[in-house]
């Protein structure tokens, strides 16, 4: 059996990579990793001939694409966070958890990014680490407001206000 992957989420493997920056990232992931993940997903399943052949290229082993931007998804609070994600998709889940991974372009020499078959397991694996996080979060928050408020109403208003935050990224 595999080792958890809930550790690598919070330790860097390269310390080249300064703690402020690592940290950054692991909040970004926290918060969009699910969302990242499916949107890995959606792509890893693409193949050649279905009716969207048209506009995106694709290999016979998944979606592959040179604009890391093609694995974000299109929301207001994402257009914001472009530089950043790209940083989060390069860092993390290229170089960290190996979940991407690069071949060069033959037409142009520039990397083409795609899943990683051999690690798609990860994607499952990361996605339980994210609810395991805001789970902590929220239990820990609604624990501390209750002893703090002694108010069952507000600690509970306290955990939907953080699932709400969790679920809603327009």
């Amino acid at each position: 059996m595999r080792t958890s992957i809930f550790k690598k989420v919070f330790i860097r493997s390269n310390k080249s990579i300064g703690l402020i920056k690592w940290i950054k990232l692991t909040l970004l992931e926290s918060y969009l990793g699910e969302q990242l993940l499916e949107m890995l997903l959606a792509f890893s399943s693409y193949t050649e001939g279905t009716d969207l052949d048209a506009f995106l290229p694709a290999g016979s082993n998944g979606y592959k694409t040179e604009n890391l931007d093609d694995f974000i998804a299109a929301t207001y609070i994402n257009s914001k966070l472009r530089n950043q994600i790209v940083d989060l998709l390069k860092i993390k889940y290229l170089e960290h958890y190996g979940v991407l991974s690069t071949e060069p372009n033959n037409d142009n020499g520039n990397p083409e990014y795609k899943l990683n078959s051999e690690k798609l397991y990860l994607l499952t694996e990361l996605k339980l680490s994210y609810n395991t996080i805001w789970i902590t979060l929220n239990l820990i928050t609604d624990v501390l407001v209750y002893i703090l408020s002694g108010d069952l109403a507000t600690a509970l208003a306290t955990g939907a206000i953080i699932e709400f935050v969790r679920r809603f990224k327009f």
